[in-house]
This record gives C-alpha cells, structure tokens and sequence, in this order.
C-alpha cells in the first residue's frame, strides 16, 4: 500500500500511512489530519509519497524474484502465502516441507541477485485469465480473478505471476 497525502482546496491536509483494499470495491486510507476537517462529498487530490513508492516498488519486483527462486529451488510445493514490501524491507512468506538451511538460504539468496544483476526486462501485459494460465503465469492465494487479469512477467520464463502492483522497469533496479 501507498503512503502520501490527501489535501483540498480549503486547506484539508491528510497525511496518509496506509492504504488498504477491502472487498473489492472500498479503499480504505489510514492517516493523521494535519489540518482542517474533511467534510462529506468534498473534492479530494490524493498524493503519492513518489520516493516511498520507489523503494516499495524495488521490494514488490523482488518478491517475484524471491519466489521464482524458491520454486527454482525448491520446487513448485515452495508457493508464497503473503508479502510485505516498503522501502528497505521485503519479507516473503511462502510455503514449503520444511525450514530452510543456512545453505538452502545462500542458494536462493544467489539465484535471486543473479536475476536482479542480470538486468531482466520487466513486463506486464492484460490478457484472459485462461490464456494466463496456459503460459505458465501464476495465480496466487486463490483470489478471485476477473476474465482479463494483468501478467507481470521479468526475464521472460524466469518470473510470470497474475499481479496489479507497481514494478520496477528492469531487475536491476531492486538493487542489493
């Protein structure tokens, strides 16, 4: 989720922490209300922290480095069940027979900086949630998916996953 700002132009200024969806339709903002009141049916600018977003986009394009990797490794029983992503942090969770040895760990964590220093083009693409699926795209968390779903494929086969979040342009842009 985004951090940034919400302000009118009565002098309304939220700064805003967190943005979470719920259902499918509701964005809910948690923040502070630095001034004003923010009445209903006011018009809004909603502003996006461009410097967050960054960071927090490296971290989202290296969770689909990560999991790629764990799968190169470990096998497809290695699936994510969740992430977090912000500046300077990423955390994956993920699915798998049993806990990761120091080895393990030094092998997955060397597939993955050989993707991001290997400069892999990042793409995304809509099409059918059925033609997805027959390139190979994965489909996470089994969340419900719509029939045109969004493809975020980096290095050709080595990463596709179905995902709406923001993405580097290359994977050396996630950095170290």
């Amino acid at each position: 989720a985004d951090v940034g700002t919400i302000t009118t132009s009565s002098g309304v200024r939220v700064v805003v922490s967190d943005v979470q969806k719920v259902g499918k339709a509701v964005w809910l903002h948690r923040g502070v209300v630095e001034a004003g009141e923010i009445a209903e049916g006011d018009d809004v600018i909603a502003s996006v922290d461009t410097v967050w977003r960054h960071g927090a986009t490296q971290g989202h394009s290296g969770t689909h480095l990560v999991h790629a990797a764990l799968r190169q490794f470990l096998g497809p029983t290695a699936t994510q069940a969740g992430s977090l992503n912000k500046p300077g942090y990423l955390r994956f969770d993920f699915h798998a027979n049993g806990p990761l040895t120091e080895a393990q760990r030094g092998e997955i964590e060397e597939i993955s900086n050989t993707a991001v220093e290997a400069n892999y083009p990042v793409h995304t693409f809509e099409t059918g949630f059925d033609e997805a699926k027959a390139m190979g795209a994965m489909a996470l968390f089994g969340e419900n998916y719509g029939d045109v779903v969004r493809v975020v494929e980096i290095g050709g086969p080595f990463s596709m996953e179905l995902c709406g979040g923001t993405h580097v342009a290359a994977s050396s842009q996630i950095g170290p």
